[in-house]
C-alpha cells in the first residue's frame, strides 16, 4: 500500500513539473466543444484563426485513435488560416460515455460525423465552410459518410486510407513482394524470422513466393500472415526511402499534449483497448474495417476531393489513391492526387510543409 501511495506522488509531481514547463498550453487556445449522442460523449476543440470561414474538421484514423496527435500537424500552417475542429469519435481518444459493440458501426460513425457538422454549423455560423480531412480509418469513415449521409460538406482531403479492401491489401502484397525482391537484390537478409498462421518465414524467398501464391487476399488467414510479413521489409523501407525527421515548423512534444491539452492519455489508452476487443483487433474475425468494397457507390461521390499520399505507406498503398482518383465520381477539374515522395503512412508528419501548402491551395480553390 505504502508504494502505490509513492506511484501516485510521483505521478502527480511529474504531472506538475511537466505542466508548468511545457511551452504551449492548449487548455487555453480554442473553444472545447462535445457533442453528446447515443450514450457517447465527444470532445471537439477547435482552434486556429476563428475570422475564417473555413472549418477544417479532422477525421483520425483508428478506429480507436485520436485527433490530438494531429495538433502538431496543423498548428504550424493551417491553423493560422483557418478553423481547425479536432474531433475524437466515439469510443475514441478522449470520448467517454457507456460502451456498446452495438453502437460500433459505420452506420452511427457515419451518423456522428454528420452531427459534428451540424454542430460546428449551429455554433459558429450556417455559412462557416467545412472541409473534413479524413486520414487511414478517417478515409473510410468520410467515404462513407459521403455515400450514406446528407452532405454537409465543402470538400475532402484524404490521406493514406481506402474505399475497398480488395485494393488495399493487393497494394500491401506488392509493398512485400516488391521490397523483398529489392532487398534480395541487394544482398541485404531479412532482419528476423517471422512465424505466422503456423508457418514459419526464414528469408526472403519464403516471403516472395508466399505472395506470389496467395494474391489476392481473401481471408483472415492470408490477411494476418500478410500483416506479419511487412514486418521483413518495413525497417528497410523506413532506412532508404522514408524521412527520418518532420518539417513541422513548431513541435509540440508528446509531454504538452499529455499534460497541457483537454486530450487525456490515459482514458485514450483505455479506449484503444476497448475498442480493440471489439471492432480492431487482428486476431478476431468481427472487425468492421476488413473485407469490404465501396467501389459500386463510388460515382455517387461528386464533391471536391484531394488525394495527398505518402508513396511508401505499408499499410495501403499509392495504388489505393489512384484507384480511389478514377472511380469516385468528382469532376476530373475538382479532384487531384498528390503523392508525399518522402513519407510512409503518416504523410502530414513527415512532409508536412508539402500537405499544409497543398491542402491550403485546395481549399481555396474550392471554398
Amino acid at each position: 500500500m505504502k508504494q502505490i501511495t509513492q506511484y501516485i506522488i510521483f505521478g502527480l509531481a511529474l504531472t506538475f513539473f511537466n505542466s508548468c514547463t511545457n511551452e504551449y498550453n492548449l487548455n487555453e487556445e480554442g473553444d472545447m466543444l462535445f457533442l453528446k449522442h447515443k450514450g457517447a460523449s465527444m470532445p471537439v476543440l477547435v482552434r486556429g484563426n476563428f475570422q475564417s470561414d473555413i472549418i477544417i474538421l479532422m477525421v483520425h484514423g483508428g478506429a480507436g485513435g485520436t485527433s490530438g496527435v494531429h495538433i502538431e500537424d496543423f498548428n504550424g500552417w493551417i491553423e493560422p488560416e483557418y478553423m481547425v475542429a479536432y474531433w475524437d469519435q466515439r469510443h475514441a481518444g478522449s470520448s467517454q460515455g457507456n460502451m456498446s459493440k452495438d453502437d460500433l458501426t459505420l452506420d452511427q460513425f457515419a451518423e456522428d460525423m454528420s452531427l459534428v457538422i451540424g454542430m460546428l454549423k449551429h455554433k459558429y455560423g450556417e455559412d462557416k465552410k467545412v472541409f473534413a480531412v479524413g486520414h487511414s480509418w478517417g478515409v473510410i469513415l468520410t467515404t462513407y459518410y459521403l455515400l450514406t449521409q446528407e452532405n454537409k460538406l465543402e470538400g475532402a482531403i484524404l490521406s493514406n486510407g481506402s474505399h475497398s479492401t480488395e485494393h488495399e491489401y493487393s497494394a500491401r502484397i506488392d509493398y512485400v513482394h516488391d521490397f523483398a525482391q529489392e532487398m534480395m537484390d541487394k544482398g541485404i537478409d531479412m532482419p528476423n524470422q517471422i512465424t505466422a498462421e503456423g508457418n514459419t518465414f526464414s528469408d526472403l524467398e519464403s516471403v516472395v513466393e508466399w505472395t506470389e501464391q496467395n494474391d489476392p487476399i481473401d481471408s483472415w488467414e492470408k490477411l494476418r500472415t500478410l500483416n506479419a510479413l511487412v514486418d521483413a521489409v518495413f525497417g528497410y523501407v523506413q532506412e532508404t526511402y522514408v524521412r527520418d525527421t518532420s518539417d513541422i515548423p513548431f513541435p509540440i512534444s508528446s509531454e504538452e499534449i499529455t499534460y497541457n491539452s483537454p486530450y487525456h492519455p490515459w482514458v485514450s489508452s483505455m479506449n484503444q483497448l476497448r475498442i480493440a476487443q471489439l471492432i480492431n483487433n487482428p486476431t478476431r474475425e468481427n472487425s468492421i474495417q476488413e473485407f469490404y468494397d465501396f467501389t459500386p457507390m463510388m460515382d455517387d461521390i461528386e464533391l471536391p476531393i484531394s488525394l495527398i499520399w505518402g508513396k511508401y505507406d505499408h499499410i495501403i498503398g499509392p495504388e489505393v489513391a489512384e484507384d480511389y482518383y478514377d472511380v469516385v465520381g468528382t469532376a476530373a477539374e475538382d479532384k487531384e492526387l498528390i503523392i508525399l515522395e518522402q513519407s510512409g503512412h503518416s504523410g502530414m508528419y513527415r512532409e508536412n510543409k508539402k500537405f499544409s501548402e497543398s491542402l491550403i491551395q485546395f481549399v481555396e480553390k474550392h471554398r
